[in-house]
């Protein structure tokens, strides 16, 4: 249950108003932090090990590696209207949204 029940047995998916890359959104919280962070390719096996090691339930153990397969294959690159949808804002660039964690890290 939601705290606001229009929102009850729904999905939203939120993005900003454009896709990004794991490498742009890395670059981009570069800026907002000051600091260089990259983003590093893993190959799928080693995310297993690691999550494993992690102590990620089975069931996500199991799970990202093709998540970010679906990523990288370009399969969630489509901006959707979750956020307006379920904030009832209109959609943030990533750039600005990093600014705000970035007090976090700085």
């Amino acid at each position: 249950m939601t705290l606001c029940r229009r929102h009850d047995n729904k999905s939203h998916s939120l993005t900003g108003p454009v896709t990004r890359t794991f490498a742009e959104m890395a670059d981009q919280l570069s800026r907002a932090v000051g600091y260089v962070i990259t983003f590093i390719e893993i190959p799928p096996d080693s995310i297993l090990w690691a999550l494993f090691l992690l102590g990620f339930p089975t069931w996500q153990v199991d799970s990202l590696p093709e998540v970010f397969a679906m990523y990288r294959r370009g399969e969630a690159v489509a901006v959707e209207s979750g956020v307006n949808d379920a904030l009832g804002r209109p959609l943030r660039f990533f750039a600005k949204f990093a600014r705000g964690p970035a007090l976090l890290f700085s």
